[in-house]
């Protein structure tokens, strides 16, 4: 029956994020979900994911902003050439000077803090969604075959590359 399961590789997504977003979609597209309850679940915890993704991606322009600051000096040589953006550099370069980079590098640990916080949120929303789907698909399957639900789960993860 795993067959019929056909799954999109999505070991070739750009982001962590866009791998969940699309794991979701596919499961979605391939497991019929017959209970309203199920179903309502599965459309909050998607919710959550999409929720906890903005977040993500706000927290990385915060991220991308530190590194800027950091790197300053490094950058401030190629605005100081350019005449209109030579101010632009000082007026950066008073702020880099005035925060240091130490308070720059435990911001950026801080945030990454974060990152790795939202993400771990991610997964476990994303595994009890897994968990829901994979329960509906053994009701579904229980009928044409015997299999106990750690087999299939298994089978699952290793016909994909996980395991």
């Amino acid at each position: 029956m795993l067959e019929k399961f056909k799954i999109r590789n999505i070991n070739f997504a750009i982001t962590k994020y866009q791998r969940v977003r699309n794991y979701i979609r596919d499961l979605k597209e391939n497991i019929k979900i017959q209970k309203n309850k199920d179903s309502k679940i599965i459309k909050e915890i998607t919710n959550l994911i999409d929720n906890k993704i903005k977040h993500i991606k706000r927290i990385y322009i915060v991220l991308y902003f530190l590194y800027f600051g950091i790197y300053f000096s490094f950058f401030s040589i190629f605005f100081s050439d350019i005449f209109f953006l030579g101010e632009f550099a000082i007026l950066i370069g008073k702020i880099v000077g005035f925060f240091g980079t130490t308070f720059f590098l435990i911001l950026i640990y801080f945030t990454n803090k974060i990152i790795d916080l939202y993400y771990q949120d991610l997964n476990l929303l994303t595994s009890h969604i897994i968990s829901i789907y994979m329960d509906n698909r053994l009701q579904n399957e229980k009928n044409s075959k015997n299999e106990s639900k750690f087999n299939v789960f298994i089978d699952f993860f290793k016909k994909r590359g996980f395991w």
